[in-house]
């Protein structure tokens, strides 16, 4: 696997959210970093790698919350200590306002 697949920039975003895989309870989640793309996420449990699932997330933008909720696919899953897994995950079901959010969000 190449080390660097990202096709965009990322900027660091610190927010809570939600990952669902198929068939599971929602798992708690820290949100890292946030491209047009993609995102890295930090999760108390392992994802598998290729696995889509859904994350929801807030994005707040000029003191106002959006809730991004996409589809998307898990890239990688590594062990990153303190009992947490760093993932990376590449949106796949990305609607025209989730995407305007993100865009405006990257572009301040």
């Amino acid at each position: 696997m190449n080390p660097e697949q990202r096709t965009s920039g990322r900027k660091a975003l610190k927010s809570t959210g939600h990952l669902t895989l198929d068939r599971s309870p929602p798992l708690a989640m820290r949100t890292i970093n946030l491209a047009r793309d993609g995102m890295a996420i930090s999760a108390p449990e392992r994802v598998i790698e290729g696995a889509h699932c859904l994350v929801d997330f807030d994005l707040v933008l000029d003191g106002e919350p959006h809730q991004i909720s996409v589809g998307a696919r898990v890239i990688f899953c590594v062990y990153a200590g303190q009992s947490q897994f760093k993932a990376g995950l590449r949106f796949v079901d990305l609607d025209l306002s989730s995407s305007a959010a993100i865009t405006s969000y990257l572009s301040h």
